[in-house]
């Protein structure tokens, strides 16, 4: 379920232009499936509240994903392969806190000094 839910973040940055990503995306299992909650989306314009970290957000999740065998499947490609970026100080590999960089991001329209962002293939 692991991989299957990292990809499904990694697909959402890759189907919206790499304008959104959905993530932290966690749940539990009951009556033979599983159930999300609380899931947290980061936009380019941070227009999703105060667990919006915006594209330094993006950045982040992407510095920590590993691509799976279903990201190979679906043709993505992780420009951050090669970078790492340290984890927030709570459990979940998500977990960021909003810093000065973030909000000067915002302020410049939430480039990325690692993608652009595209035409999203579905909107």
């Amino acid at each position: 379920m692991h991989e299957l839910l990292t990809a499904f973040c990694h697909w959402t940055w890759y189907i919206s232009g790499h304008k959104y990503m959905v993530c932290d995306l966690q749940g539990v299992y009951s009556n033979g499936k599983y159930i999300l909650t609380d899931p947290a989306i980061h936009s380019f314009d941070q227009q999703f509240g105060s667990t919006d970290l915006g594209t330094l957000g993006m950045e982040r999740v992407l510095g920590n994903h590993k691509c799976n065998i279903i990201c190979s499947v679906l043709g993505l490609d992780n420009p951050m392969k090669n970078e790492y970026v340290q984890p927030g100080q709570r459990p979940t590999t998500y977990s960021f806190q909003v810093t000065e960089e973030m909000l000067l991001r915002k302020a410049n329209g939430g480039k990325s000094n690692y993608f652009k962002f595209l035409d999203p293939i579905f909107e």
